[in-house]
C-alpha cells in the first residue's frame, strides 16, 4: 500500500460525501486525488488496477454505474409516486 491509512480514509470520505450529495465521482478523480497525495511525498504514482483493489477492500463503498431508467418498468413498481 503506497498510500497512509489516513489518506485512504480522507479519500473514502470524499467520496461518501459526494455519495450523498447523490453525485457519483469519476472513477479518473478518485485516482488522480491518490496521485496527488502521493506527488506531495514524492511517491511513485498508484498502479492501474489501484482504484478498484481500494474499492474493494473498503467497506461501504461500492462501484454504481449510471443506467437510464425505463420510464414504463419504473411506472409499473412505483404507481403511486408517478
Amino acid at each position: 500500500m503506497k498510500l497512509t491509512v489516513t489518506e485512504e480514509e480522507a479519500i473514502k470520505r470524499y467520496i461518501l460525501e459526494l455519495d450523498l450529495r447523490g453525485f457519483a465521482p469519476p472513477l479518473n478523480t478518485i485516482q488522480e486525488m491518490a496521485n496527488k497525495l502521493l506527488a506531495e511525498r514524492w511517491m511513485d504514482l498508484v498502479g492501474i488496477n489501484w482504484l478498484y483493489s481500494f474499492i474493494k477492500r473498503t467497506l461501504g463503498l461500492k462501484i454504481r454505474y449510471s443506467q437510464k431508467l425505463d420510464y414504463q418498468h419504473y411506472k409499473q413498481e412505483e404507481p403511486i409516486i408517478i
